[in-house]
């Protein structure tokens, strides 16, 4: 036995001037963590869009798309992907937003002309509405999801 442990029946161990909860304390505590992040409600967030899903996601889709075209090894690419993400998340009733992976999916950016990334493109009834290239500001890529929205 380690010293400066007694032993407690049918719950482990627990230091004698109580510091440290003993183990089933500590279990009890992530079940009951565990539990909480389980009905924690999910945001949605960004789809993955690839050449076999683009035409349902995106031009039959029923509201606007913000579709971002980018690669893992892009730089600027993952500088604007926390503020597409948000716009997933704050718009998800709105915008149905999503991500392809031009190296993935290339015939999908040639079919759209995209010769640099990150290229963020609006979709509305199957057509493009809007563009946005390059790593831009929240505020920005805000400014175009309002006006696709009708927000403006």
């Amino acid at each position: 036995m380690t010293p400066g442990l007694i032993p407690q029946p049918d719950i482990g161990y627990s230091e004698q001037d109580g510091a440290v909860p003993c183990l089933s304390m500590r279990l009890a505590l992530l079940v009951t963590l565990r539990i909480d992040l389980l009905e924690e409600p999910t945001m949605a967030g960004p789809l993955t869009i690839t050449a076999s899903n683009f035409e349902t996601e995106v031009l039959q889709a029923t509201t606007p798309v913000l579709l971002d075209f980018w690669a893992p090894w892009c730089s600027p690419c993952r500088m604007v992907a926390p503020a597409v993400e948000e716009m997933a998340m704050q718009y998800a009733d709105k915008l149905k937003v999503g991500k392809l992976n031009v190296d993935d999916h290339p015939a999908v950016a040639q079919r759209y002309g995209i010769t640099g990334i990150p290229a963020l493109l609006f979709f509305e009834g199957g057509h493009v509405v809007d563009t946005v290239i390059g790593a831009v500001p929240k505020s920005t890529l805000q400014q175009h999801v309002d006006g696709v929205l009708g927000n403006a």
